[in-house]
């Protein structure tokens, strides 16, 4: 079995929960990851650089069409594990 590895250690935003962010982590940047728990979605640009916004789950694909207008979302049909 191969593991792998990141060589930069990536900062999970506040508001996203560990489980959340592991089940829903890249390995390329941008990624989106979406906690429920705390209705956060964290864009995230690189390792160390993410922005996070409130969204409740009935947001959810509003946000995702408004952030893959700006550019901003990177491919946001790889959002998974969010239920929704």
């Amino acid at each position: 079995m191969m593991k792998v590895a990141r060589q930069k250690q990536v900062s999970i935003p506040i508001g996203i929960c560990l489980s959340c962010f592991n089940e829903q982590q890249q390995y390329s940047f941008p990624f989106l990851v979406y906690c429920p728990h705390s209705e956060t979605l964290a864009v995230m640009r690189a390792p160390t650089e993410h922005a996070t916004f409130q969204c409740a789950p009935a947001q959810l694909e509003n946000v995702l069409r408004q952030l893959q207008r700006s550019g901003d979302a990177g491919d946001h049909a790889s959002l998974g594990g969010t239920g929704a």
